[in-house]
């Protein structure tokens, strides 16, 4: 078996695992920098394994959250982030 094979397998044994890759690496004596390397051409030849994704997104919704009800709100761009912190500072990005 070819080194790539060898290291292919690794990758498809540690997914399957659930370990953590520290601990994998040093349940098989390999190199925790060696078997990144492998998992990076791994994942670009076969594409990342999506039940293992790092990052996540989600869907933020519209809301305008007002400490005092009575005001009434003020009409902004559409494009502006508005975050009033508790002590009166207000920061808008635009």
């Amino acid at each position: 078996m070819d080194q790539q094979a060898q290291m292919y397998s690794l990758v498809q044994e540690w997914r399957e695992s659930g370990l953590a890759k520290g601990k994998f690496t040093s349940q098989k004596s390999v190199s925790y920098h060696r078997f990144n390397y492998w998992l990076k051409k791994y994942d670009k030849h076969h594409g990342p394994d999506t039940d293992n994704a790092a990052l996540t997104f989600f869907s933020v919704a519209d809301s305008k959250v007002s400490s005092d009800k009575k005001s009434t709100p003020k009409k902004e761009s559409p494009k502006t982030l508005c975050i009033e912190l508790p002590g009166g500072i207000k920061i808008s990005i635009y």
